[in-house]
């Protein structure tokens, strides 16, 4: 809601809608709300004042408003709450001086620094350029002119705007600044007829609430009490006499002031209109509550006040304003609130008398007679509850409009039926207009009127005069008749009736009104609505519609032109064929098809049964196929189509044959298309001159109904399957039939064929088609089956031939290349067809398979074929004739493999290569060839004899026989010979030779017979791993293996690898891609058993492998590209497809774990940063890669390009993260297990719908077959681990299959650990104690039962086992402890060799008086304590720390650190604490990191425990013998790297202590310690002071250094000298808070974190000072852009560094942005080539990428060019400049060529060549002789070069020229050529310029 201000009212005549009415006068009042208007009233603007604006502009910091009248107002962005966006118009681009380098930030780049609190919404109120809002007055401007000044404003929500209520102020409103919509505090003062009298604003105004604007209506009950209208006079009495109500209307002129009362008027919103009821709903029996006489009446809706509670808006109002409250809480006001009325007008209140005038008024008295107060109205009908401001629903009360069919054009629907609706008036075009009701009229046109359609065409206005003389009677003005809806349009308020009896009478129930409806086989009954000669289209209601195709016509009810038997209008029933959708699922495109031959009854359609069987063509109907006499009838007859260059489409016949004539398809019908020109195979040239003529001469051969007496060929079949696809073309020509069918005798002598796309051509094919086209510019075109085409050149007599006439051509030119293939032809004649046939029959050697050959001969010999002659007279004299065997046809044994130890050490087998003797030289010729020993053809020679051989196949291509042969007659299997793959079904046994060992032993090639491949996995080789392991030995090329059929398939050759070509391979060249089928030789073995169990259980075998079974012991192939399933794990590929994980902790057996035995395993965080650095890396993925490796090495690729799919399937199964890019030397899998290894392992678990098999490499499994889980350890054990994953919740590790734990961070070590991530990887071995054991969760996944809490610190591990309880406590015992806490209330410690804590009381804290114990006490600090309470029930302990009770102590000092480090000598913790730091000090540190930080830790233990006996067994004495080798600290450094050196450094160890480390000790320490024993008390007493002394002066001496470096950095900071050189992020932080746009600081903030190796923290001060600097900074913004580009290119990915990128572009300029990345990465390549490392190919592809990139988006640009040419020419790479010159000539405007060629030869002359420099001067200053700046730049390139000489000759050549310059310009020329003598010359070269000049100006004063 909004106020507005009336600017005029007046009256306009409204033309009349009919003929028979008259004009109308309408009231017309223009409104605005403009502020002009608005605000005008205002004088000058004070605080909080609501005042109109519209916005002017958006600008950076806020929104300029307009407020009319001269005066502005500005709103800041943070002055506008919630609820609203902003929208402002972007000015982005580059800027239009090319040499402009310096950065333009745009409006919307700044507006988006300084609108970050504005909401960006959609569903928000816009703010843009001339949106009109109110605003409240924040600030009014000071000063001499404040009416100029800007007023500050703020804009509030329209919720806020509701709650503010206008106080009477210091400043006394007027009648003309009251604004409506202000929210008042009103009083009572008297009650009106028809309102309330008010007084507001301090009883200064008066006003008038009217009693549609109370917001309740009394009255409206049906029972007597509750119909006093009166009722609300007793409401506003008292307390009520006080209301807030909304100024609605301000008339100053009447001084008129209308207030409201209305909920949704006091929330300015709309009000919620479901309540009232909807438009067309008739109300029963609403009681008149008020009558307005001569106007209309107020109606009760009767039941509303008893609905339930109030509306939303009331709600909500009531919320808002407490006064509503109060009213609501008056039981009368509340209920006669929910009452809701209806008004309606006097003229829509009764109906007219019958014979009444057309200006009719109904009386007034009659009006008040039937509309008295409290009277009853039977029934009104609701118009509009568009009155959104009183919230009052307009209704009628007339019989005619109750009763009315619509009020609306929304309520007429299609196909509905309308009776007696009358009719307003006749159209002169024969239409006739209806009146539906209420002024809704409808159009019936003129083809509607009748159920026959006339068929008169020579009067368009009214047909026959029959016809219009009964129009006239039947419908005159004022008749009533019966009408159906056709279409309506309800926006455009247009209705389409239809008055047929016909459609009135059909389809009642369910008319067809939309395309979802339709079902196929249903009848409906509608119009036609269009006819043409192929198509009569029929309409039903909602514009649905559909089709009749002519040949449906033609064959159903025998109608051949559609035309003569049907016209626009006339009624149809049809019958729906199909309905389909043409677009997708929400698509309004339908295709619906009809007949018309509706008493088909329960036969099958034909056009249906024609489109279904048209589906299966492309499976059963090929070109070429021939149909039987008889079987092809005519349905239609399509005539030819002219084209406007005088050629013409030639006609065709639609034709139905029967699918009973096809194989495969059932007894059904298919159509097809028989065009006119193949008819016969020659024409008459009169019938092909034009496609009349061609039509005329069809007719007179096809007859529509009737079947043609001859045979068909299927000439071409379309491949679309979609609707509307092409038919099948037929033809009739008699030679391509009979050609046709010797071609399917399978005869060896064809000499003339007709080609279709599978037949093999070859260049002097003779070949048979028909002239399709004859083109003058090029020649015949000829076409063949499938739509094959070839040409014959004019200059081949091309033009000479006959259109459409079969003709006999030879191919002379050939391009299979080409796509589709291109052929060029030559016509035969009749003796060269004889000369042909004679030769060919002469040349063919007569042979089939089967044959047998007695002799053959060996002519060339290689690793796939041997190629032989044939041996014989009868051979003799075919030159023509190929013979061979092929490698697997030969005859050979099969290989047997040896027996072969299993075993997993290579070192045998590396030793007995390394003895294998010496080759002789024959035999590495032959190995060179690839026939080895047991190679078919290892005996073989050049004219080696064969005998007794048999041909398997018989072969002509190009005029040449191949003839297959083999000499495996003699075997029991014969060999295979297969032309179709279909053949090898699986589990047909085969045998093939081997062509083929990846080295990566992935599996076996096999050759199984010519043009056939297949692939034998490794895992279906053998069960052998010391085979698996090395398969080039056990299989080497050229044996044969026997093996079975498993399947076949193509999708595996990718995961297979590259498939190989044998050499020579015939076969595999011929076809586009090589057969390959999958292979086993286990299973061969396995065929037998598995086909009688199959057998036995009436199964069908599958030749499959089966799933292994727990228990089962197998062989897997260790694959490290799999991604890890709940690693850290080894993943397996197991026979079958299966997989197999085996769990770290399966790898070996418990007592033998190894540190990280799957080699260094990438983390999650890093995998993604190093996948994507990967990118650019190459990938063995093409044959030239694979080779480098090795020939046959294809694993490599074949992973690479599976990556997706095995993401994809990782996914799929929930198996964790994947990282695709990481290759092997990244992920560090330099473990004991490396990939494609194969190992034994056994089957743990597994289940169905598990695709992974859980598997062991324990040697005890493998070797008892133990499945037996792993025992959990107990608490307090101490036990080893896997590491998992490391996080910030803590370090996850693996105890068994079945048990993980977990480490809290703080419990990794005693020490701190700065990155735990990196010092605790996953599949680190460590060692723990554990704490706590619980089962795991529910949601844990896997097989993991057990869950564990560990300890890995030091102190725990080596701590006593004896630790002290709360039992054990007792009360005046002192201990040592930490402090863990300190609050005001005392001191929290925990007791060492407890986990027990107490409380000091402050109390208890010391003996004197502490205010603070912070300042005495921090969390931390080693303390002593006295226990005085213990409080077992409630698990308390009472400490003391007063220091009078430690008095006594033997171990106290009176110096701190002396006593600190002396209370060490009285615990035994203490003293195993100074062991390990001792050991620590030395060589042998105990560092988490090390890797053998385990087996240190152990002899630590056992060291700790034997330390422990030895103190309980001694005495007293042997803490004096501890402080004695303290002090001999220096010569127990030698024992302590002995006893290192002793230690077993592997990761494994023994915790039974089998083998102790002892350390060697000097005989000394044994004297010393007997020494020990001996001396005196005195002599202990010194001992112990020394040492105490000793640590003393160490403490100090380090606290006087900490305190001497706290002075100077507090010095440092006094005089500002810190800032100078920052050493902390707190330096930083205080440097860029004092100077936030200073970019320098910002930079080097950044190399701090870069420096420390934290990269995501330098981006992270990047983007801060982003937002610190500020926006008019531009130039320190990039050099921070500039710095973070550079962070990027070193330590980020390509797509971060694009992104960024992308980012600075649209904060800066976009060119300098990219000027610079070009700079940076000219700069990384200059220093890659400066190093010589490998990278510098990488950098330089991405800098020229990069400049590519800048150039083609800057190509206007002269700079990017510029910088491209000098980046290029710096490289060496002249030529490529050169081009790229082209290319920027081409691309700059002209007037910037002659500055970007100077610039270049400067190039040139700097890092190219001084002569193409020159030269491009010199080309220029002969264009542009008269530019000194040219002419001086050469001369100064030159100079610079120490070409004087050329410099003083181009000075020279131009002074002397015969260009003409000015006096100016020679003045600057001699200057510039003396400077450069005095410089560089001598006198004699000076006095020449000297006389030169002279010279120019004589000879120039003389002219």
């Amino acid at each position: 809601m909004m106020a507005v201000s009336v600017l005029r009212t007046t009256t306009e005549t409204v033309a009349a809608s009919g003929s028979h009415e008259k004009p109308k006068q309408q009231r017309r009042i223009e409104l605005s709300v403009q502020p002009s208007h608005l605000n005008a009233s205002i004088a000058s603007f004070s605080q909080d004042v609501t005042v109109r604006g519209a916005i002017q502009s958006i600008e950076d910091h806020g929104i300029l408003v307009d407020l009319g009248g001269g005066r502005t107002g500005f709103c800041k962005f943070n002055a506008i709450q919630s609820g609203y966006t902003i929208e402002a118009d972007s000015d982005n681009g580059d800027s239009d001086d090319d040499d402009d380098d310096t950065s333009s930030t745009s409006s919307e780049d700044e507006e988006d620094v300084d609108m970050k609190e504005v909401p960006k919404d959609d569903s928000k109120r816009v703010l843009n350029k001339g949106r009109v809002y109110d605003f409240i007055v924040e600030a009014t401007p000071t000063g001499t002119t404040p009416s100029t000044g800007v007023v500050q404003l703020t804009l509030p929500t329209t919720i806020e705007m509701a709650k503010i209520v206008s106080q009477p102020g210091f400043k006394q409103h007027t009648l003309a600044s009251l604004q409506p919509g202000m929210l008042v505090s009103s009083h009572v003062e008297a009650l009106a007829r028809n309102g309330l009298c008010v007084t507001f604003l301090a009883n200064t105004f008066r006003g008038a609430i009217e009693l549609q604007q109370v917001g309740a209506y009394w009255g409206g009950g049906e029972k007597k009490k509750d119909q006093d209208t009166d009722a609300w006079k007793t409401v506003f009495t008292g307390r009520l006499k006080q209301v807030m109500a909304r100024v609605i209307a301000v008339d100053p002129i009447t001084k008129i002031v209308r207030l409201s009362l209305l909920p949704h008027v006091l929330a300015l919103s709309t009000p919620q209109t479901d309540a009232l009821p909807s438009v067309g709903t008739i109300v029963k029996n609403a009681i008149v509550i008020r009558l307005d006489p001569g106007l209309g009446a107020l109606l009760a809706i009767p039941g509303s006040e008893t609905e339930g509670t109030n509306s939303a808006s009331e709600e909500e109002a009531i919320a808002r304003t407490p006064c509503l409250k109060n009213l609501y809480a008056n039981e009368s006001y509340a209920k006669a609130a929910k009452v809701k009325v209806a008004y309606v007008h006097i003229s829509k209140a009764l109906d007219p008398p019958a014979k009444s005038a057309s200006n009719y008024r109904t009386p007034e008295a009659l009006f008040s007679k039937h509309f008295l107060l409290h009277a009853k109205v039977e029934s009104l009908r609701i118009l509009s509850t568009s009155n959104f401001m009183d919230n009052i629903a307009s209704c009628a009360t007339a019989p005619s409009i109750v009763n009315a069919h619509v009020l609306t054009h929304a309520d007429i629907h299609p196909g509905e039926i309308y009776k007696s609706v009358p009719v307003l008036s006749l159209l002169e075009g024969g239409g006739v207009i209806v009146n539906l009701g209420l002024g809704i009229r409808g159009l019936i046109p003129p083809n509607h009127l009748f159920d026959k359609s006339s068929s008169s065409t020579g009067d368009n206005t009214a047909g026959s005069s029959f016809r219009n003389k009964t129009r006239m009677a039947k419908y005159k003005v004022g008749n009533k008749i019966d009408v159906r809806c056709l279409n309506v349009e309800p926006a455009a308020k247009r209705c389409l009736l239809t008055a047929k009896k016909a459609l009135l009478s059909s389809d009642i129930d369910a008319p067809i009104t939309s395309f979802d409806q339709i079902k196929v086989g249903m009848k409906a009954t509608g119009f036609v609505s269009r006819v043409t000669e192929k198509v009569v289209s029929v309409t039903f209601y909602n514009n649905v519609y559909g089709s009749v195709s002519s040949r449906s016509l033609a064959a159903e009810l025998g109608v051949e032109d559609p035309r003569l038997n049907y016209m626009v209008g006339d009624v149809v029933t049809a019958r729906v064929v199909s309905c389909a959708n043409r677009g997708d699922e929400d698509s309004d495109k339908w295709n619906l098809q009809l007949s018309l031959r509706a008493s088909a009854g329960d036969d099958e359609d034909i056009e249906q049964v024609a489109a279904s069987a048209n589906d299966k063509i492309g499976t059963h109907l090929k070109s070429g196929t021939t149909f039987p006499e008889k079987s092809v009838k005519i349905v239609q007859l399509v005539s030819s189509i002219a084209k406007p260059n005088g050629s013409y489409v030639p006609g065709y016949a639609v034709v139905r044959v029967k699918a009973k004539d096809i194989a495969g398809l059932e007894a059904t019908t298919i159509e097809c298309k028989l065009p006119f020109d193949q008819l016969m195979d020659v024409y008459p040239s009169e019938s092909t001159s034009a496609g009349h003529a061609l039509d005329e001469m069809a007719s007179k051969v096809l007859k529509v109904g009737k079947r043609i007496n001859q045979e068909a060929l299927v000439l071409s079949v379309p491949q679309s399957k979609d609707v509307g696809s092409p038919l099948p073309i037929l033809s009739l020509r008699p030679s391509f039939i009979s050609m046709l069918k010797k071609q399917g005798e399978d005869s060896k002598d064809k000499i003339n064929v007709v080609p279709s796309l599978t037949t093999h051509l070859y260049m002097g094919a003779v070949v048979s088609g028909y002239v399709t086209r004859i083109d003058p510019r090029y020649g015949a075109f000829v076409r063949f089956l499938d739509n094959m085409t070839g040409l014959i050149p004019k200059l081949k007599n091309g033009l000479e031939v006959d259109l459409y006439s079969t003709i006999t051509c030879k191919i002379v030119a050939l391009d299979v290349t080409a796509r589709p293939m291109k052929i060029l032809l030559k016509k035969c004649g009749d003796n060269e067809m004889k000369t042909l046939e004679k030769k060919i029959n002469q040349s063919t050697l007569k042979v089939k398979p089967g044959d047998d050959i007695s002799e053959v001969e060996v002519v060339d010999v290689n690793f796939a074929r041997a190629a032989v002659k044939l041996v014989g007279k009868q051979y003799e004299g075919y030159k023509n004739v190929r013979a061979r065997i092929h490698v697997t046809m030969a005859q050979s044994k099969t290989l047997s493999l040896p027996d072969v130890k299993d075993t997993d050490d290579e070192s045998d087998t590396k030793k007995k290569d390394g003895k294998r003797k010496k080759r002789s030289l024959s035999e590495e010729s032959l190995e060179k060839k690839g026939l080895t020993k047991q190679h078919p053809f290892s005996s073989w020679r050049e004219g080696t004899r064969l005998n007794n051989l048999k041909i398997v196949a018989v072969d002509t291509r190009d005029g040449v026989t191949y003839i297959e042969l083999t000499n495996r007659t003699k075997e029991e299997e014969p060999p295979v010979f297969v032309t179709n793959v279909v053949t090898l079904v699986p589990g047909k046994p085969v045998s093939g030779i081997v062509s083929s060992v990846p080295s990566n032993n992935r599996g076996l090639w096999v050759q199984v017979c010519p043009g056939v491949t297949g692939f034998i996995s490794a895992l279906e080789c053998s069960n052998s791993i010391g085979v698996l392991n090395d398969m080039r030995k056990y299989y080497p090329c050229g044996s044969r293996i026997e093996c079975i059929v498993m399947g076949k398939d193509t999708k595996k050759k990718k995961r297979w690898g590259k498939v190989p070509r044998l050499d020579d391979d015939e076969h595999a060249k011929k076809k586009k891609e090589t057969t390959v089928i999958e292979l086993s030789i286990i299973l061969r073995k396995e065929m037998a058993k598995l086909q009688n169990e199959k057998k036995e259980k009436d199964e069908e075998c599958k030749f499959i492998p089966l799933k292994p079974l727990r228990g089962d012991l197998v062989v897997g192939r260790i694959d490290r590209k799999s991604p890890t399933v709940r690693g850290p794990a080894l993943m397996l590929n197991l026979r079958g497809g299966f997989h197999g994980r085996c769990c770290i902790t399966e790898l070996d057996n418990v007592n033998e774990w190894t540190n990280m035995p799957l080699g260094k395993i990438i983390s999650d965080a890093s995998a993604e940063k190093t996948a994507e650095a990967n990118n650019s890396k190459a990938i063995v993925t093409d044959e030239e890669d694979v080779a480098d490796t090795h020939p046959e090495d294809d694993d490599a690729a074949s992973d690479d390009e599976f990556a997706s799919v095995r993401e994809r399937l990782h996914k799929r199964n929930g198996l964790g993260h994947f990282h695709p890019g990481l290759s092997d030397s990244e992920e560090g899998r330099t473990g004991d297990f490396p990939h494609g290894r194969y190992v034994q392992a056994r089957i743990l678990s597994g289940s169905q719908g598990n695709p992974i098999l859980e598997i062991s490499l324990r040697p005890s499994r493998i070797k008892d077959g133990s499945l037996k889980d792993d025992e959990c350890a107990d608490v307090k054990d101490v036990t080893h681990a896997f590491v998992v994953m490391t996080n910030r919740k803590g370090c996850f590790v693996r105890l068994s299959r079945q048990t993980e734990g977990r480490i809290i961070l703080k419990e990794l070590s005693n020490g701190f650990i700065p990155d735990p991530v990196t010092m605790f990887p996953p599949g680190r071995l460590v060692v723990g104690k554990v704490k706590e054991i619980k089962a795991a969760g529910s949601k844990k996944k896997g097989h993991v039962t057990t869950m564990v809490d560990l300890d890995m610190r030091e102190s725990t591990l080596l701590q006593s086992k004896d630790r002290l309880s709360l039992e054990e406590l007792e009360e005046q015992t002192k201990h040592k402890g930490i402090v863990t806490r300190v609050e005001s209330y005392g001191v929290f410690v925990r007791l060492d060799n407890s986990d027990l804590s107490g409380l000091a009381h402050m109390s208890e804290c010391s003996d004197n008086y502490i205010k603070n114990l912070g300042d005495l006490y921090d969390p931390g600090d080693l303390v002593k304590v006295l226990v005085i309470k213990v409080d077992k029930e409630q698990n308390r302990i009472g400490l003391s720390l007063k220091a009078s009770l430690f008095e006594d102590d033997s171990d106290s000092d009176s110096d701190e650190s002396s006593s600190d480090e002396s209370d060490d000598d009285s615990d035994e913790d203490e003293e195993m604490a100074d062991a390990v730091i001792s050991e620590s000090s030395g060589d042998s540190a105990l560092d988490s990191d090390d890797e053998n930080y385990v087996s240190k830790l152990a002899a630590k233990l056992e060291k700790a425990d034997g330390d422990d006996q030895a103190s309980d067994d001694g005495s007293d004495s042997d803490s004096s013998d501890d402080d004695s080798d303290d002090d001999e600290s220096d010569d127990a450094k030698p024992s302590a790297s002995k006893a290192t050196d002793s230690m077993d450094t592997d990761v494994g160890f023994e915790w039974g202590g089998d083998k102790p480390v002892t350390s060697e000790k000097p005989d000394d320490s044994d004297d010393s310690s007997s020494s020990d024993d001996d001396s005196d008390e005195d002599e202990e007493v010194d001992t112990a002071a020394a040492r105490s002394s000793h640590k003393s002066r160490k403490n100090a001496a380090a606290k006087r250094m900490e305190e001497k470096e706290i002075a100077l950095r507090e010095t440092a900071l006094a005089d500002g000298t810190a800032d100078e050189n920052p050493e902390t992020s707190v330096d930083f932080e205080r440097i860029i808070t004092s100077e936030p746009n200073n970019s320098e600081h910002w930079i080097k903030f950044m190399a701090y974190h870069l420096s420390l190796a934290d990269v995501d923290s330098a981006r992270n001060v990047a983007n801060r000072a982003f937002d610190r600097i500020e926006f008019r900074q531009e130039g320190e913004k990039l050099n921070v852009w500039t710095a973070l580009l550079t962070l990027e290119l070193k330590y980020g990915t390509s797509k971060t560094l694009h992104d960024t990128i992308d980012r600075a572009c649209q904060h800066n300029n976009p060119k300098q942005v990219y000027l610079r990345v070009c700079e940076m990465m000219e700069k990384e390549v200059d220093a890659a080539a400066r190093g010589g490392s490998g990278a510098g190919s990488d950098a330089e592809t991405r800098a020229d990428d990069m400049f590519a990139k800048m150039t083609k988006k800057f190509k206007s640009k002269k700079t990017a060019w510029l910088a491209r040419l000098q980046y290029l020419l710096k490289g060496g790479r002249h030529e490529d400049a050169h081009k790229v010159l082209k290319r920027s000539l081409f691309s700059l405007p002209s007037y910037k060529h002659v500055e970007t060629m100077s610039k270049f030869a400067q190039l040139e002359f700097e890092h190219g060549s001084m002569e193409r420099g020159r030269t491009i001067f010199d080309t220029l200053l002969e264009k542009h002789p008269k530019r000194l700046d040219l002419l001086f730049v050469h001369v100064d390139k030159e100079v610079k070069n120490g070409e004087i000489s050329a410099a003083r000759a181009l000075l020279e050549r131009v002074v002397s020229g015969n260009k003409k310059m000015s006096d100016k310009q020679m003045k600057s020329l001699f200057k510039k050529w003396y400077r450069i003598e005095e410089s560089h010359g001598t006198d004699e070269t000076r006095e020449h310029v000297k006389a030169s000049a002279k010279a120019y100006v004589e000879k120039s004063t003389k002219r």
